[in-house]
């Protein structure tokens, strides 16, 4: 049986996923109607660790860049994380 992975769908047809408009839905999807805390925090993480693994198993190289804002003057925050499929 092969595993579904939408982050592997995604970056095959975009080139690149965000963290924010594309994983999270995913996330949010997946754990659906469950009591957030830090037990669901834990099963995401490790939901999404395992949809990137499944992206590297299948042979695509990808990196990570984050995406940068501010919300307080002169303090700089990641907003967003950009996966970006490697193509040599």
């Amino acid at each position: 049986m092969i595993m579904e992975n939408k982050i592997l769908e995604l970056l095959e047809q975009k080139g690149s996923v965000s963290m924010n408009d594309d994983i999270f839905p995913l996330v949010e999807k997946e754990f659906e109607g469950q009591v957030i805390g830090v037990e669901l925090y834990e099963l995401a993480h490790q939901y999404i660790g395992q949809l990137l693994w499944g992206v590297y198993a299948a042979g695509i190289s990808f990196i990570a860049s984050p995406v940068f804002g501010s919300g307080d003057f002169g303090k700089m925050v990641v907003t967003d994380v950009v996966y970006e499929k490697v193509t040599v």
